[in-house]
């Protein structure tokens, strides 16, 4: 079941804790020194995932507001990573093979770090100016081998002549990217130039704008096939996954 519950830590601790599948959610308020007066103790926000099937670590990922929603982590984003690894899911199966995965708008990049831990290699994407975050969370939770299997790379939605110089993926990755109407157009052009018969798509959002949410997906579907995932431990949080697939 999904749980939050918050977690007094020590006092230069503030913990908020939230179980996701297998899972564990925390965003932390460490009191460090300030930049500018040493002497001076500043709250630093950040958030700590935790997945005991695959890390021998948590994860860690800095809020960086700067950025907006790109610097935030959120919900769908654990929601995916729990079926990346769950055998049940066809999603699981991506897993193994040689196997061309992109993310589009990779916000923190939590999605293709864990991805990279289980063994396979992806392409994160996202606007230029989101980048130096991917690159940085990257580097600071995974190394060597892992780390290889990873590449950051720049993607506007909508450039198709980009799009078919990058050519064709396997499985396509989007979390939380269904929240501007003015972007469904783009998103949808993207995913388009970026699969072919036999690509998959998961999509996965936290319902906040019921309107423009659907008819994001009714002009998937003029496009593609979709079929709603279930969540078995969601109780709360709203999340939707569809797998999606090209008509043919």
């Amino acid at each position: 079941a999904m749980h939050i519950r918050m977690v007094s830590g020590s006092d230069d601790f503030i913990v908020f804790e939230r179980k996701v599948g297998e899972m564990v959610h925390r965003f932390r308020s460490k009191f460090v020194p300030s930049d500018k007066d040493p002497s001076v103790k500043v709250p630093q926000q950040y958030t700590e995932i935790q997945a005991p099937a695959h890390f021998d670590k948590g994860l860690i990922f800095p809020l960086n507001k700067d950025l907006g929603e790109a610097g935030c982590m959120f919900q769908s984003e654990i929601v995916m990573c729990n079926f990346m690894g769950d055998p049940s899911c066809e999603l699981s199966s991506y897993m193994s093979g040689e196997r061309r995965i992109v993310e589009l708008g990779c916000g923190t990049g939590l999605l293709g770090i864990v991805i990279a831990q289980m063994g396979q290699r992806v392409v994160l994407t996202d606007m230029p100016h989101v980048l130096g975050q991917v690159e940085d969370n990257v580097r600071a939770n995974l190394e060597g081998e892992a780390a290889a299997r990873v590449e950051v790379s720049p993607l506007t939605w909508g450039d198709e002549e980009h799009h078919r110089e990058r050519g064709t993926f396997d499985l396509v990755l989007c979390s939380d990217l269904v929240y501007k109407e003015e972007t469904k157009e783009p998103l949808v052009a993207t995913l388009r130039a970026v699969t072919r018969p036999g690509s998959l798509i998961a999509m996965a959002f936290e319902r906040r704008r019921k309107a423009v949410e659907d008819s994001f997906m009714a002009l998937c579907a003029e496009h593609f096939e979709a079929d709603q995932l279930a969540i078995p431990y969601q109780e709360d949080n709203g999340v939707l996954v569809y797998l999606m697939r090209p008509r043919v």
